[in-house]
C-alpha cells in the first residue's frame, strides 16, 4: 500500500504544473516539416503561433524530415526571467539549432540554442 507521501509525490507535476497533455509526436518519431504554404497559413503576421515564434531560417527546412530529439514541456524565458509552460506541444528536432542571426538584435547570439517547433509545422512520416 503506497503511503501518502508517495501519492503526493507520483501528482507533484499536476498539482503545480497543470495536467499533463498528449503530445501529437514522441522522442525519436519521424516528422516533416510542412510546406511553406501551410506554415504561412498558421502563422500570423509576427510570425507566431500560440507564442512560439517561427524564425526566418526555419524556412530552410521545410519539407525535409527529423527525428524527434525532444518534447517540450516547460522552458526558461530568459528575457521575462520565468518559466513558460507553452499551450500547445512544442519539440526539438534532431540537429536543428539558431543559427543566431535574428533581424530585431543589434548584434549575432552566440548562444546555438535548439529552435523550437510548434506541432502545428511538423506532420507525422
Amino acid at each position: 500500500m503506497a503511503s501518502f507521501i508517495d501519492k503526493v509525490l507520483d501528482q507533484w507535476p499536476v498539482l503545480f504544473l497543470g495536467k499533463r497533455k498528449v503530445h501529437k509526436f514522441a522522442m525519436g518519431e519521424t516528422v516533416r516539416v510542412k510546406d511553406r504554404e501551410r506554415i504561412s497559413e498558421s502563422i500570423r503576421p509576427s510570425n507566431k503561433t500560440d507564442g512560439c515564434l517561427f524564425m526566418d531560417q526555419m524556412w530552410d527546412y521545410c519539407g525535409e524530415t527529423f527525428n524527434v530529439s525532444k518534447v517540450v514541456d516547460i522552458f526558461y524565458n530568459e528575457r521575462k526571467k520565468e518559466h513558460f509552460r507553452p499551450r500547445s506541444s512544442i519539440y526539438i528536432l534532431e540537429g536543428l539549432t539558431c543559427e543566431g542571426r535574428v533581424s530585431h538584435f543589434p548584434f549575432r547570439c552566440d548562444h546555438v540554442c535548439p529552435i523550437l517547433w510548434h506541432e502545428d509545422w511538423l506532420d507525422k512520416v
